[in-house]
């Protein structure tokens, strides 16, 4: 999820690359009601990407509660450039499971998502 498309297409492809199936929102709220249809449709996400930071919109930090009430065991990587952020400095505290910082390396992006699928659930 982020609020810039050139963004959702550069990372949807990335991921693409690396043997996912991605589906892209611009703001928290999609976010949220696609995560909640999946798991209505027992069709669970691997990993959702959050963008912190959606002017006139709902952020990462405001909408990873939400995911975190759908399913406790939601794996949440939270992603900004802005790397004073609190969420960026202690995402655990926030209800994330890893921080991605824009821009997006491919070999990072693999790392963390690789690193938070194996981690055993919360």
């Amino acid at each position: 999820m982020d609020d810039e498309q050139m963004i959702l297409d550069i990372v949807s492809r990335m991921l693409g690359h690396l043997g996912y199936d991605v589906t892209t929102c611009t703001d928290g709220s999609q976010a949220i009601a696609a995560f909640a249809k999946s798991k209505s449709h027992a069709e669970t996400y691997d990993i959702v990407m959050m963008d912190l930071v959606i002017p006139n919109g709902v952020g990462g930090q405001d909408a990873v509660h939400t995911i975190k009430k759908i399913d406790p065991n939601a794996r949440v990587i939270a992603s900004s450039g802005h790397l004073d952020h609190p969420v960026m400095t202690d995402h655990s505290k926030y209800g994330f499971n890893a921080v991605l910082e824009k821009p997006y390396k491919l070999e990072k992006l693999q790392q963390v998502i690789e690193t938070v699928i194996s981690a055993p659930a919360a």
